[in-house]
């Protein structure tokens, strides 16, 4: 090899060298385990106050409960992530930390940052949709999410149908401040929700038709395949068909004659948000108005 090719070489070699040098270098503490350490108690803290999370996690040791998602949950919840992001920036330096460390770093600062930033904006959404909301995914987590294996397991759903009454008073906020902030769905949502609130309440206890509805199909069919007798069965049968008609079905009714008063938005689009202007025919104007 000539000795021009090699002046050209070394210097690349050397540079390549240079970086994965730097990618590879040791942090100069333990700040990586106690960053991962950290991450971990943050983790378990947030995992702890969250019930329907803990359950798709195959955890059941609050089944009998829905995390609770009022304005008030919320924002303790966002608070004491926020203690939690001050902990992290006065515990370690960026300087202490491997290239990954310093990525899951400031991930975790922006993720905090980005909900602190949007919580001026949580009327701006719509709490129930077409495609998403605690309407539909209250059966679907049932269920899917809510095994039966012994009869405790059985109480804790029903439980949970009991609740259902006070989650929806939590949506039912949450609808009614998102009318007031000017966030109304457009035309079309309207009797797509209405549809999913009354298949769901189809059928047994909800009406005579002699076919079970199904959240209570779901029950019985886990329920009576426990090692339980038929006495014992028809009774846990029962406490949910109570717990449909008297938590269940009031709360679906209550919030399909909300949405069916007839209440629309003016304009659809982003022009119907009330923290947007429409400035083309593809985007939005997020800026504040001008005077």
């Amino acid at each position: 090899m000539s000795s021009q090719r090699l002046f050209f070489i070394l210097p690349v070699v050397c540079a390549i060298a240079c970086v994965k040098a730097t990618e590879t270098r040791p942090a100069s503490s333990n700040a990586p385990a106690q960053l991962s350490a950290f991450f971990d108690e943050v983790y378990q803290r947030q995992l702890a106050d969250d019930p329907v999370r803990q359950a798709y996690l195959g955890l059941n040791d609050r089944n009998d409960e829905w995390t609770d998602e009022s304005e008030a949950a919320r924002r303790a919840r966002l608070d004491a992530d926020m203690a939690s992001l001050d902990v992290m920036r006065e515990r370690f330096e960026l300087s202490d930390l491997g290239p990954q460390d310093q990525l899951s770093y400031r991930l975790f600062a922006y993720q905090i940052e980005q909900r602190a930033a949007a919580w001026p904006y949580r009327d701006h959404r719509y709490p129930v949709n077409q495609m998403r909301g605690f309407h539909t995914q209250l059966p679907s987590f049932l269920i899917n999410m809510h095994p039966i294996d012994d009869e405790e397991d059985a109480r804790a759903y029903v439980a949970r149908l009991r609740g259902v009454e006070v989650r929806f008073q939590t949506l039912m906020t949450d609808l009614k401040q998102a009318e007031a902030a000017g966030a109304i769905p457009p035309s079309f949502v309207h009797p797509r929700v209405l549809e999913d609130c009354q298949n769901i309440l189809r059928g047994s206890p909800f009406d005579d038709s002699g076919t079970d509805s199904a959240i209570l199909l779901d029950f019985r069919t886990k329920v009576e395949a426990l090692d339980l007798d038929t006495a014992e069965h028809a009774a846990l049968i029962r406490d949910a068909e109570s717990a449909l008609l008297e938590g269940v079905e009031p709360a679906y009714r209550a919030l399909m004659a909300f949405i069916d008063r007839g209440v629309r938005p003016r304009m659809t689009g982003c022009g119907s948000s009330p923290t947007v202007r429409p400035t083309t025919p593809t985007g939005c104007d997020t800026s504040p108005p001008p005077p």
